[in-house]
């Protein structure tokens, strides 16, 4: 995981981890306009904010009796 200014960065195959999701589910959200906000680099590296991963998965919670 990087740092840049205190906040943790993590790439494509980590935050697909962290969501219990296939790595291609994830490329396939990015191409739709789903799921949590990332920043492309260099052309083709993808990194996520931890903190936006972390809220997307909270704003999936399903409330239960």
């Amino acid at each position: 995981m990087k740092k840049d200014g205190g906040e943790r960065w993590i790439k494509d195959d980590e935050a697909a981890r962290f969501l219990a999701l296939n790595r291609q589910t994830l490329a396939n959200w990015r191409f739709q306009g789903r799921g949590p906000t990332y920043t492309r680099l260099g052309g083709r590296a993808i990194r996520y904010k931890f903190s936006d991963v972390a809220a997307f998965a909270e704003s999936r919670k399903v409330a239960t009796e």
